[in-house]
């Protein structure tokens, strides 16, 4: 299941705001669904659970020719999440450059922590015909 709000109208801000839901049925006393689950969760049949809580948002500046976003994720049951800022500048309608950041953070097997992924800085430009 989905639950989400977004901005509906032509804005410098735009943004969205969701909650992911899924439910495993039927899950076995000595099974355990890997990255989703905590290791605590086995030993008796259940149904497993992955809430996600999902945010988007940007803003544009200077006419257009700059805009910072940022997206969010929130894993609440094992507490990992993800952040992704970011700043895109254009120089012409066919040219830009951005730079951007990914922040992974949880226990080594959360759905954002897992296998201790690493955090990085990227730096890109983009050229559209």
């Amino acid at each position: 299941w989905v639950l989400g709000v977004s901005s509906a109208e032509e804005s410098d801000l735009t943004y969205s705001l969701n909650y992911l839901g899924l439910a495993i049925p039927d899950l076995g006393a000595n099974e355990l669904l890997l990255v989703i689950e905590p290791a605590t969760a086995q030993g008796a049949p259940r149904t497993g659970w992955l809430q996600l809580f999902v945010a988007v948002a940007s803003y544009r500046l200077m006419e257009d020719k700059l805009e910072l976003s940022l997206r969010a994720m929130f894993e609440p049951i094992q507490r990992s999440f993800a952040l992704g800022p970011k700043a895109l500048y254009r120089w012409s309608d066919r040219f830009a450059v951005w730079i951007a950041a990914e922040v992974f953070e949880g226990k080594a097997l959360s759905p954002f922590g897992y296998f201790s992924r690493n955090d990085q800085i990227v730096v890109g430009a983009q050229w559209n015909y």
